[in-house]
């Protein structure tokens, strides 16, 4: 194998893996965006994702994501 094509594997493994824990923590991620005012989430999963993934960037942009999830749920982004 080339060192390319090794590379883009990991790439792949590690989008596999935050994508994983992603929608693990899809519940606790729509609780937080809840309790910051954030009203009704799409009923499928796959737009649920998306719809809460963009609220994420959104508080992401105004400072708010890290120190406010934290502060909101005791756990950590993503771990």
């Amino acid at each position: 194998m080339s060192k390319g094509t090794l590379y883009i594997e990991g790439i792949e493994r590690q989008i596999y893996r935050y994508k994983r824990l992603f929608m693990k923590k899809l519940p606790l991620f729509v609780t937080f965006l809840r309790g910051k005012g954030f009203g009704a989430l799409p009923e499928g999963q796959k737009e649920r994702a998306r719809a809460v993934f963009g609220a994420l960037l959104s508080l992401h942009r105004v400072g708010e994501l890290m120190d406010g999830f934290f502060g909101d749920t005791g756990q950590h982004f993503l771990t």
